[in-house]
């Protein structure tokens, strides 16, 4: 692309970093991705980060992850917190899945986040937590439909 004298835009720069995180090229996409502001003037934003942490995830670098989300500008993306808890599971990491739970089930609208935990917990063999984690997802569920109440009326 560069020798054909075509400059990478962001879309080319999330095509690289989902390229890199699925085929484990984890210095390949830290090195495309540090090189997009200094050297092509793009600033990585919420797809890019969240390429970046499924690539570090996948690999089982959960620092180097962590330490992404905590310098990123906000980490309100439902799909960063999918991409870490997806990691989480595969590698069976507690700690940070607890983590990316507490983060997740407060930008998230869905039950992803709590069978993510849910499976984490099982594969741990901490079935009590596992339980717990499915009671939770019962309860927001039943107020989900709950409806309004008098009060709000």
């Amino acid at each position: 692309m560069l020798e054909k004298g075509l400059t990478p835009d962001r879309v080319t720069f999330s095509s690289m970093l989902h390229a890199c995180s699925h085929s484990g090229l984890v210095d390949e996409g830290l090195l495309y991705f540090a090189n997009m502001a200094p050297m092509y003037g793009i600033v990585p934003d919420s797809e890019h980060y969240t390429c970046m942490v499924d690539l570090l995830g996948r690999a089982g670098h959960f620092e180097k992850a962590t330490e992404l989300i905590q310098r990123m500008p906000t980490f309100q993306y439902p799909a960063l917190w999918s991409a870490l808890l997806g990691a989480c599971q595969k590698w069976a990491d507690v700690t940070v899945g607890k983590w990316a739970f507490e983060q997740a089930i407060q930008v998230y609208d869905s039950d992803s986040p709590y069978l993510c935990m849910f499976n984490i917990y099982t594969a741990a063999g901490m079935h009590e937590a596992a339980k717990n984690i499915q009671v939770m997802r019962l309860v927001r569920r039943a107020r989900k439909f709950q409806g309004p109440t008098a009060k709000g009326l």
